[in-house]
């Protein structure tokens, strides 16, 4: 029986995909953020903390204890801190990098000699927003930038062992997440952003109630976590690989425009 370890099993996409490989013949472990959002689950879930060595240090010896190896780790534990940086506390970036690049870097650290073991795969539940950063979510963009370029490197240094790394970067699609991004405890102090919160706010609300459905985007995460011919990178969602690659068209302009200033002095 293959396995699979999936973090932020709670709601949203990581209990989607974890009911659907259940479904498949899978034996799960999925943390979980309080004990009533395991009642009534299938699989085996664990209440952890994912910043918490002692909780990540349990995890370990479970999935050690269960089955020695892994074919697949999901690091889907995650939130979305939002507010402009001149709002933000240290204690809030702090937070939103713990969870959703420390935490997951730690685990994926722990876990690569079970996961050789089962030359099993690293699915990283990344977002456009790895690629493409708006006012009012920089601590947000900045844990989404610094797991993709992680994984990147995550990449080359597991290749030859045979486990596979996946970089999911979804856009917006109908998840909890919104519901529970923490606002800024210095919401508006600096009277300077009044437009963007309340723009802010229209955009959670459309977020957690209109936008698409999510299925499209648990299809993709059980594709990737089964078929070892995934790319690496998987852009999902309406116009999301449109604009990535609108993206990387700003960035070449950036680098001739530093290319003419350079040769201009």
């Amino acid at each position: 029986m293959q396995n699979a370890l999936i973090t932020g099993t709670s709601s949203g996409l990581g209990r989607a995909v974890a009911q659907r490989l259940h479904d498949r013949g899978w034996d799960v472990i999925g943390t979980i953020r309080q004990e009533s959002h395991g009642v009534g689950v299938p699989w085996t879930c664990v209440l952890a903390d994912i910043t918490s060595p002692t909780d990540l240090a349990r995890i370990d010896q479970l999935v050690k204890e269960r089955w020695g190896k892994l074919d697949a780790l999901i690091n889907n534990a995650g939130i979305c801190q939002t507010g402009p940086w001149e709002e933000l506390s240290d204690d809030e970036i702090t937070h939103q990098l713990s969870v959703n690049v420390i935490g997951a870097m730690n685990l994926v650290r722990q876990s690569l000699p079970m996961l050789r073991q089962g030359s099993g795969v690293i699915i990283q539940i990344s977002s456009d927003s790895g690629h493409i950063a708006e006012a009012m979510f920089g601590a947000y963009n900045a844990s989404k930038f610094a797991l993709e370029g992680a994984s990147e490197a995550l990449l080359e240094e597991v290749a030859s062992d045979g486990v596979r790394v996946v970089v999911i970067e979804p856009g917006n699609f109908r998840t909890e997440i919104a519901l529970h991004s923490p606002q800024a405890k210095g919401k508006n102090s600096t009277q300077r952003y009044t437009a963007r919160w309340n723009k802010l706010d229209e955009w959670l609300t459309w977020h957690s109630s209109k936008s698409p459905d999510p299925e499209k985007c648990v299809e993709a995460i059980v594709a990737a976590v089964t078929n070892r011919e995934t790319p690496f990178r998987l852009a999902i969602g309406e116009g999301v690989s449109e604009s990535i690659r609108q993206r990387a068209k700003q960035i070449i302009s950036q680098m001739d425009a530093s290319d003419n200033f350079l040769n201009s002095l």
